[in-house]
């Protein structure tokens, strides 16, 4: 069920590629995805294996394959601890405070680090919450394995801080209200612990409990989410971050609206700047800085249709997974509506695929599918045993009339 909206997508995207903006640079962003294809589908196929005596079944092949993705993510994590104070110096324009520094990684960039640490860290959230509620509802202690993730989320989610990222703390926040909002199987509690936690964090900013830097970077973040004309905007030190943003997305929408059903071109947004850019910003970042824009300037309304169907389709079977399964496979099911939360809000400021990052989202793609195909499967099983039981009480109302 998670294969045909992703070949669909990448269908669109290569029908996009008709008349691109160039041809080169459009083929590299879709041979992109094809890796991520091609990560899903030998990922998938792995998990699933032969089930025999003699080898893992697929809830422990899946279980050692979200333990590598944490250990990618701590290795970055821990990289990122050392970056922001203790090694003691660092990129000025990355400066915190004295010997302080933005947390960024091997990725070289402070927000695609805490992006790609995001989503590691709500996918183990996931794993933490419903371990806790078992253990909560069973009256015992956790098992040895949940104490170990939580050791990993406190490392992971330190350098998702430490990155100091507004789009990743946004996007770890709001997975973890989705998660909040899931976890309970009665929807009315979900919708009473998301209220409290909202509630508490409106609560400590208004109280002046937050720290003042994390409240101001948090507040500060309403200046990216506005839309306004920017060509007559005078620039200045305090506004330039804003402003850049802002032109950004200006150009998107005009590469849009010129090119409406197709787009410039996948992967063309930077080759197609030049001739929709602003006069004051003749530069292009690489991308809008907004991956729905980006997706709406390169593949037109077509392929920005076709990547939200794919990720509603995702949204919409992970959370009847949810509703169906129960233990280790309910918490993966969880973290991955966690996971795919934080990347669809942090893409609403940022491009997070980078660096390689979509091969782990190709990953977490087969683990999502497995975890929608055990669901699949007991369908299945619960209609053979519906249709089994109707022809029994069938032959016996024959039988009793004859």
């Amino acid at each position: 069920p998670l294969l045909w909206p992703l070949l669909g997508f990448m269908g669109v995207t290569l029908l996009s590629l008709w008349s691109p903006a160039d041809l080169w640079m459009g083929f590299m962003e879709w041979a992109k995805w094809g890796q991520l294809l091609l990560m899903f589908l030998l990922v998938y196929d792995r998990i699933q294996g032969r089930e025999s005596p003699t080898q893992a079944t697929s809830e422990q092949r899946s279980a050692v394959l979200v333990a590598v993705i944490a250990g990618g993510a701590l290795f970055q994590a821990s990289v990122g601890i050392w970056q922001y104070g203790l090694r003691g110096d660092g990129p000025e324009h990355f400066a915190l405070g004295e010997g302080l520094y933005r947390a960024y990684g091997t990725f070289e960039q402070p927000n695609p680090f805490g992006g790609f640490l995001g989503i590691v860290g709500a996918l183990l959230t996931g794993l933490l919450l419903t371990a806790g509620l078992d253990a909560w509802q069973k009256k015992r202690l956790p098992p040895a394995w949940v104490w170990l993730t939580g050791a990993a989320w406190i490392i992971v989610a330190g350098g998702v801080y430490l990155s100091w990222s507004r789009g990743a703390w946004l996007g770890l926040g709001t997975a973890l209200l989705a998660m909040v909002a899931v976890l309970p199987r009665r929807g009315i509690w979900g919708i009473i612990l998301l209220t409290v936690l909202v509630g508490g964090g409106i609560g400590l900013y208004h109280t002046g409990r937050l720290p003042a830097p994390v409240a101001s970077r948090l507040t500060g973040f309403l200046a990216y989410t506005r839309f306004e004309d920017v060509r007559g905007a005078a620039i200045n030190q305090t506004n330039y971050a804003v402003l850049e943003r802002m032109a950004h997305w200006q150009a998107a929408l005009e590469m849009w609206r010129a090119n409406f059903w197709s787009g410039v071109g996948f992967g063309c947004y930077e080759a197609a700047y030049a001739e929709y850019h602003l006069i004051n910003w003749p530069l292009a970042l690489g991308h809008a800085h907004n991956y729905y824009l980006n997706l709406l300037a390169e593949t037109g309304i077509l392929g920005l249709g076709v990547y939200l169907l794919l990720t509603g389709t995702l949204f919409v079977r992970l959370w009847q997974a949810t509703r169906r399964l129960t233990s280790w496979q309910r918490g993966l099911a969880l973290g991955l509506i966690g996971a795919w939360t934080q990347f669809s809000v942090h893409n609403l400021v940022d491009n997070p695929l980078v660096n390689n990052v979509h091969l782990y989202l190709g990953a977490l793609l087969a683990l999502a599918a497995w975890v929608v195909g055990i669901i699949s499967k007991s369908r299945g099983k619960s209609w053979s045993a519906v249709k089994i039981s109707h022809e029994f009480h069938e032959l016996t109302r024959i039988k009793k009339k004859n």
